[in-house]
């Protein structure tokens, strides 16, 4: 199994028999952007994970490497759905990039996920928007 998010990247893009520009344009991202992404330069943000998703890949497994690698096998059985589940990845993919990020640009990205997750979401989950922003439900 890859180790890493770019590796698991390339791995979805090969799978789908994808070049890095078609898989750029199937995601709806610059070309640049996917080299970017399966070179560990930088990180899909959600609009891209969504997209991945839409293809039928398991973003949590991307994030994480847990779980299956699509997702009809990972949403068998489950409960949460996608949404819940990338919230939980991105979380946790946050909190192991945190030495990479200051303070406040680890604020701003948990802080736009979660705004993104309670946009999409037709019932967000309170406990994964405070897993999210490190704050209990309800709180402020």
């Amino acid at each position: 199994m890859p180790n890493s998010i770019p590796a698991r990247l390339k791995a979805v893009r090969e799978t789908l028999g994808c070049t890095q520009k078609e898989m750029a344009k199937a995601v709806g991202i610059k070309y640049r952007s996917w080299q970017d992404y399966e070179s560990g330069k930088s990180v899909p943000g959600g609009n891209a994970l969504i997209a991945v998703a839409r293809l039928g890949i398991n973003i949590n497994w991307i994030l994480t490497g847990r779980g299956s690698f699509r997702i009809s096998e990972a949403n068998s059985g489950e409960s949460g759905g996608l949404l819940t589940t990338v919230a939980r990845a991105v979380a946790e993919v946050m909190a192991e990039q945190k030495e990479e990020f200051s303070e406040r640009e680890h604020a701003a990205v948990t802080q736009s996920f979660a705004r993104l997750y309670e946009k999409l979401s037709a019932r967000p989950d309170p406990a994964i928007l405070g897993i999210l922003t490190h704050r209990e439900p309800g709180e402020s």
